[in-house]
């Protein structure tokens, strides 16, 4: 607290004060489902997936939390759907039952080639390994655990990255550039 009275950087000073971007959440809460995650217990909990639509009950297997985008996730396996889910964490309302007989489960990795040119100040994540380099261009192939954050690593790249492969993630990306351009004319 002493150091952060001198700090004028203000990210710099909540580092010293203890706030992060996970104020805003349970910490009980997050606490509990990274142990679910560990234990990979099957939860029932209670879901809403917008403000506007009605709560729904959800069979998951707890596999890992991840904090991109600023917001926290639930990685697991949707019992139900036979498929990998993330759910926002802020959006679990609450968890109505944890099994602890663990589930033997193969989870669907989303696989994506895609090149990068001028790769300079960004990195590649433990998802990814370079296939080829070639003149300040890179192929890479990222193993996401869902669609959904396979699409966010794509646009953050912003126009250095060309998705290769598969169709559908790179449909996924020309089809949320148009929503974009829509916005910004």
């Amino acid at each position: 607290n002493k150091l952060a009275e001198h700090m004028s950087d203000e990210k710099i000073k909540e580092v010293f004060l203890g706030i992060t971007a996970l104020k805003h959440y349970d910490a009980d809460k997050v606490e509990q489902l990274e142990e679910d995650c560990k234990k990979e217990r099957t939860l029932t909990l209670r879901y809403k997936k917008a403000p506007y639509e009605p709560e729904s009950v959800k069979d998951i297997i707890a596999y890992k939390i991840v904090y991109k985008s600023d917001k926290l996730y639930l990685c697991g396996y949707d019992l139900n759907k036979k498929s990998n889910v993330v759910l926002n964490v802020s959006r679990i309302k609450n968890i109505i039952s944890r099994d602890i007989v663990k589930k033997e489960i193969k989870y669907n990795m989303v696989k994506v080639k895609f090149e990068i040119c001028d790769l300079d100040g960004d990195y590649i994540s433990e998802e990814e390994k370079i296939i080829k380099e070639k003149e300040n261009c890179y192929l890479i192939e990222g193993s996401y655990f869902s669609e959904f954050f396979a699409v966010q690593r794509m646009l953050s790249f912003g126009s250095k990255c060309k998705v290769i492969e598969p169709e559908n993630i790179r449909n996924e990306i020309i089809s949320k550039l148009k929503e974009m351009r829509k916005v910004y004319g």
